[in-house]
């Protein structure tokens, strides 16, 4: 969609377009599209690999047991002298003591589990096997116009993503 707020910069294109996208027209085009994008995420939702999906979220979210369990991890020397670097510096410019490198490392993969975790909630397309699996989908159901483009691809005009 084009942006509205430069809309003298716009090409006699990009303004006809806009222009469309605010007609009666248009607007009903874009109520069917969400209409047709809602039915099929509806449809999504129960095909086998969402169904494992929602039931491993709601296994995680409602899980009672949120204890940890230790595992190893190999990380190279010279990023954990970084972590170890940044962390004195830190706690010395905190006037406390640096915290051992196992609870920070701890805090970071715990930080990028929880992010992880947010994003197979609200956005699972956000990785790229469930964007498969939602592209395969749209095939299957004849609605290519549905489908989601890999991070970076190009449009028809050869554009990288939507900037």
């Amino acid at each position: 969609m084009p942006d509205e707020k430069n809309h003298d910069e716009l090409s006699e294109e990009d303004r006809a377009a806009l222009e469309y996208e605010r007609s009666r027209e248009g607007e009903a085009e874009q109520a069917e599209t969400r209409a047709r994008a809602e039915q099929l995420t509806k449809l999504f939702y129960k095909t086998p690999a969402m169904v494992e999906h929602v039931e491993m979220i709601n296994a995680v979210q409602n899980g009672s047991d949120w204890t940890t369990d230790t595992v190893c991890i190999e990380i190279a020397k010279p990023l954990l002298a970084m972590l170890d670097f940044q962390e004195r510096a830190e706690a010395a410019e905190e006037g406390r003591a640096p915290e051992p490198l196992d609870k920070i490392l701890a805090r970071i993969v715990d930080n990028e589990l929880q992010d992880q975790l947010h994003w197979l909630v609200a956005e699972p397309v956000h990785f790229q096997r469930y964007r498969k699996l939602w592209n395969q989908f749209c095939d299957d159901q004849d609605a290519p116009e549905h489908k989601i483009k890999e991070p970076g691809a190009a449009d028809e005009e050869g554009r990288e993503g939507p900037f």
